[in-house]
Parts: C-alpha cells; structure tokens; sequence
C-alpha cells in the first residue's frame, strides 16, 4: 500500500494533535524506519552533501550556457541544454514527496 504524502502528513498531525504521538515518539519512529531502510544519519548526510554538489554542478553549468548564450553563441541546441540543466537542477532541488 503506498501513501500519498499529503495523507502522512495528515495522520500525523492527527497523532499529535490527541497526544498519542508525542515529540519523542515521533523520533524514535523516524529513526527506526531510517535504520530499517539503510538511512544512517551519516549515510544521509553524505547524500546531502552529493546532492548539493551536483545542484552546484548544474548551476555552474547553468551559468557557463547562459555566458555562451549572452556571448551570442544563441543555437538551437545550446538553448535546448540550458532547459535540461534548469530542470535537472530543479527536479534536484524539489523534495521527493513519494
């Protein structure tokens, strides 16, 4: 069964609102499925740390198309390469709501 993540969200705010799931709970959950799926807290934050990497990557790319462009080197190709790295970085930078 998948659940969307606005319906998470939902149950969760219900939890808390009738005390059931308190602030300490609610950690000690998330650090469990974390240790259930291979999340260390080290692991994500190397993941972090690899993720702004490749969005800074994409922004100096990014930049470097948009000097060639200002440059008057304006192809057809070169501008369709900017769109792919505007939406590589912005599928990068958006948080997965799965």
């Amino acid at each position: 069964m998948k659940l969307s993540y606005e319906a998470l969200m939902g149950s969760i705010l219900d939890l808390r609102r009738t005390g059931i799931l308190t602030e300490a709970r609610f950690h000690q959950a998330i650090d469990g499925l974390n240790q259930r799926h291979g999340n260390s807290k080290q692991d994500m934050a190397e993941q972090r740390r690899q993720l702004v990497k490749e969005i800074s990557g994409l922004a100096r790319s990014i930049e470097r198309l948009l000097d060639a462009i200002e440059d008057g080197q304006a192809t057809p190709a070169l501008k369709e390469r900017l769109l792919t790295r505007k939406r590589e970085k912005a599928q990068k930078e958006a948080p997965s709501r799965t």
